[in-house]
């Protein structure tokens, strides 16, 4: 190439225009190089450097403020009482002193309180206890005073001094830090950077952008130089292109002939004017030449093959409209099936006139199988979507996309789109954590949840709503071209069922040893009183005294309200063995109402009862299972004893081919879902009064014969509880009683 540029600079040095020509290239691309010079010099890299020193500043703002939350996490332990001050205050100091940071791992923090006296200073622990208010670097600044300044006007703040580098006493550089101050402690927490830290990475940087630059004038010039010598060369560049249009028929051929696609065109009578040899070896030709004058017909496309061709250019041709990315069947010479994607485009001369038609066909039967395939997979995993045995939901900008069915078993009707504001009024607090999360925008890796959450009901029939225990677990995916959010959802409800039964069986063997204390150390006591009342009653003259009387009534009946406490205690916790007996829960249920039918007439409440008189026997404890129809309906007079309006109870019986079903519902303000969960605890009662046992024995009750009880909302807005007795030992199956 240099002999040649030599060459033609000798023969075009009688040309002036050349020269110019070179002088007019060159000269713009000198000054922008000088621009680019001065640019990154004068421009870039002190903005560069601004830049990096604000990061700097940014990034020990962040670790201040994290450190602060250190202490603040810590205050929060003395605050709950796990800690004293002086303990939460030794944990804090001891966790920031061995925080570290930075490259080298040698940054840190101290700590200073308003005196200014040293609190904790890992690299100078001389100083710790010391009062530094006349503390002065070697420019002579009180810096411990100006950071107690910076702290006291506006509560934090850089602070520059200079400062022994990092753990190196005998090294003295500029340093910038960043004070806060933490309140309930009078302290003050800083970290700083070297400002020489700053300079070496700008030196580093500016050295490999000075080299970079040369670089890019070395291939600038090169470049340039490059240009004046083809400018030179122009002359002999245009030869050769008359020289390469000469042969451009023959390069198109060959182009033409190796697209892979079928290319053909023909004339307006449909004879062929030519094709590519891809086409020619589709229709079992040899040479593409030999095409020329034929007609569909004469081809071995196929049987009908020609025929609709020719209608479809007809139409192109007729029409002037080219029809573009049809897709079409097509057999080969042998017969065998292909799909093709097919392009006609009507042609046109110099006039507008059309003169024939060029066609393009695609063999697109690898992509048709491919797609068919991704459809069926597409298919199969919809279908393990839809019928896997996990709640699968997504969410995109605060609406439900997307449920499968088994979402839709644990959340209720969900159909998409749906807003989550809808489910919000039925949301727990552990609920509301899902929905503040997958209502974002966008949710950090943080953010996303692992955990299991309870609360989840069913919104529809509200003889079916129940609380749900979900393991939950989110993530961050795009769908349909959307940032959104995939929830995923486990029905755990049964493994937290049996975890709650462990729990009270639990409580229950705590509560056995405890009552055997209550009824040693009270029993015996209380007996004594009640001797004691009785002979003091004894004792009172004739006729007795109205105010002594009452007072010895009043307290018989208090001793008497004890002894039943500690009675109903010891039942609970150390039940006597069952009765068994076949009976029908009917009669129970009418036992249990004969008993409460002046307790309810008091009170002001109507009494319904469904009971089926088919119901079948069942193999129980007669008295214990009336004993839960008392508690239920106390319950239920109890729930209704501020209810303004009409009170009801409405008490049904019916059966299935496995159990018995009771149902005891009222009218009153129901039971909230947090308290759902734990209903059947022992001691967990909302009532000031109560004692948190009865539903439990209930539910101790139930449980021993094999059945469960629960807690609904009743038709009447209410709450109704649902007892299910087996059937497994009915006398005869579905006996009537």
């Amino acid at each position: 190439m240099w002999r040649a540029f030599f060459r033609d600079k000798q023969s075009y040095q009688g040309r002036p225009f050349l020269r110019n020509a070179s002088l007019g290239l060159a000269l713009p691309a000198a000054l922008t190089i000088v621009l680019f010079f001065a640019a990154l010099f004068w421009e870039i890299l002190p903005a560069l450097e601004k830049n990096h020193m604000d990061s700097k500043r940014e990034m020990i703002n962040e670790l201040t403020k994290g450190a602060v939350n250190t202490l603040t996490y810590y205050h929060g332990l003395f605050e709950k009482g796990e800690l004293t001050r002086d303990q939460a205050k030794q944990k804090a100091i001891s966790h920031l002193r061995a925080m570290r940071y930075g490259d080298e791992n040698k940054d840190y923090f101290w700590i200073n309180d308003f005196t200014p006296k040293i609190i904790m200073h890992p690299y100078r622990p001389e100083l710790e206890g010391k009062d530094v208010a006349e503390f002065q670097d070697p420019e002579g600044k009180r810096l411990f005073s100006e950071v107690v300044r910076v702290v006291k006007e506006k509560g934090q703040g850089y602070v520059d001094y200079l400062w022994q580098w990092k753990d190196d006493p005998e090294r003295v550089a500029p340093k910038l830090s960043f004070v806060k101050g933490f309140g309930p402690w009078q302290w003050i927490v800083g970290t700083g950077v070297y400002v020489e830290d700053v300079s070496a990475s700008m030196a580093a940087i500016t050295k490999r952008l000075s080299y970079l630059s040369l670089a890019v004038l070395g291939l600038v010039a090169l470049l340039e130089f490059y240009i004046v010598y083809q400018s030179m060369r122009v002359e002999k560049s245009r030869k050769q292109a008359e020289s390469q249009y000469r042969s451009s028929r023959w390069m198109l051929r060959l182009v033409i002939d190796n697209i892979p696609q079928l290319i053909f065109w023909k004339d307006k009578n449909g004879s062929f004017m030519g094709c590519n040899r891809a086409f020619a070896e589709h229709v079992g030709l040899t040479d593409p030449e030999s095409v020329k004058g034929r007609t569909d017909h004469e081809l071995a496309w196929g049987q009908d093959e020609g025929g609709w061709a020719r209608v479809r250019e007809h139409r192109v041709m007729n029409a002037g409209v080219p029809e573009l990315h049809i897709i079409e069947s097509h057999a080969k010479a042998k017969g065998a099936p292909l799909w093709m994607d097919s392009n006609r485009i009507p042609l046109k001369d110099q006039n507008d006139r059309i003169v024939g038609i060029l066609c393009t066909l695609e063999d697109i039967t690898r992509r048709k199988e491919m797609t068919k395939a991704l459809e069926e997979s597409e298919r199969n995993f919809r279908t393990l979507v839809e019928n896997v045995p996990v709640g699968i939901t997504i969410v995109q900008q605060g609406d439900i996309v997307y449920a499968n069915p088994e979402q839709e078993r644990i959340l209720g009707p969900v159909r998409p789109p749906l807003s989550l504001k809808r489910l919000r009024k039925r949301a727990s607090a552990d609920m509301l954590k899902l929905l503040d999360l997958a209502g974002s925008p966008t949710a950090t890796t943080d953010q996303l949840l692992d955990l299991d959450l309870s609360g989840l009901a069913y919104e529809k029939d509200s003889d079916q709503r129940k609380a749900r225990w979900v393991h939950c677990r989110t993530r961050n995916i795009t769908y349909q071209g959307k940032d959104s959010l995939l929830v995923i959802m486990l029905n755990i409800t049964k493994a937290k069922e049996l975890e709650q039964m462990v729990s009270i069986q639990d409580k229950m063997a705590s509560l056995g040893r405890i009552a055997a204390g209550i009824a040693h150390e009270i029993r015996n006591p209380l007996s004594g009183i009640n001797m004691y009342l009785s002979a003091l009653e004894g004792m009172l003259t004739d006729p007795p005294n109205p105010e002594v009387a009452s007072v010895i009534t009043k307290m018989q009946a208090a001793s008497a309200k004890t002894e039943g406490v500690i009675k109903r205690v010891l039942d609970f916790s150390r039940p006597s063995a069952p009765m068994l007996e076949w009976v029908n829960l009917n009669q129970l249920v009418l036992n249990a109402l004969d008993l409460s039918q002046v307790s309810l007439r008091k009170s002001g409440i109507s009494l319904e009862t469904e009971l089926n008189p088919d119901l079948p026997l069942v193999h129980v404890d007669p008295g214990r299972l009336e004993q839960v129809f008392m508690n239920l309906i106390t319950n239920a007079m109890q729930a209704l004893e501020q209810q303004q309006g009409s009170k009801k109870v409405k008490i049904s019986s019916e059966f299935t081919d496995r159990v018995v079903i009771m149902k005891v519902a009222d009218s009153g303000p129901g039971v909230s879902l947090e308290s759902k969960a734990r209903i059947f605890d022992p001691f967990f009662t909302g009532r000031k009064d109560g004692s948190g046992i009865g539903l439990s024995l209930c539910h101790r009750i139930v449980s021993d014969h094999g059945g469960r009880i629960s807690v609904q909302t009743s038709t009447m807005g209410g709450a109704v509880f649902v007892l299910e007795i087996p059937l497994n030992r009915a006398w005869g199956g579905p006996e009537k009683g």
